[in-house]
C-alpha cells in the first residue's frame, strides 16, 4: 500500500493531506515534485507515479482532487490507474475503487456523483 500526495491550492506543502492518510494508515507516501502555483499539467507527474507502482497494489489519497485540476484529468488518471488494476483509496470521498472492468471501477464514483 502507498499513499500519492500532491500540493493543492489549500495544502501547497501537503501537510494536511500527509496527516490524514498517516492517521488512519502508516505506510510510505509519494509526493508529486510539482507545485501547485507552477500551473503545470499534472497528468505527466501522476501517470509517472502510477507506471511507477506494482500492478495490484493499493493507492491511498486524500481526495480525489489530487488527481487533476479538471474533470477530465481526474478521468483520464483513474482510466490510468485501473488498466494497472489499482485500488484506490480516497479518504475523503470515503470509496475504493477496484474492479476488472473501467465500468465496475468507475461506478462509485458515478453512484454518489463525486465528479
Amino acid at each position: 500500500m502507498i499513499g500519492f500526495v500532491r500540493s493543492l491550492s489549500d495544502d501547497l506543502d501537503c501537510k494536511k493531506q500527509q496527516n490524514a492518510i498517516n492517521r488512519k494508515y502508516s505506510l510510505m507516501i509519494l509526493k508529486s515534485d510539482q507545485s501547485y502555483s507552477e500551473g503545470k499539467d499534472n497528468v505527466l507527474s501522476i501517470s509517472t507515479i502510477v507506471s511507477s507502482i506494482a500492478d495490484n497494489e493499493e493507492l491511498v489519497i486524500a481526495s480525489l482532487k489530487i488527481l487533476g485540476d479538471s474533470r477530465e484529468e481526474i478521468m483520464r488518471n483513474l482510466i490510468l490507474i485501473n488498466e494497472k488494476n489499482i485500488q484506490l483509496i480516497s479518504m475523503e470521498e470515503q470509496i475504493v475503487l477496484g474492479g476488472t472492468t473501467l465500468e465496475e471501477f468507475l461506478k462509485p464514483i458515478f453512484e454518489q456523483h463525486l465528479i
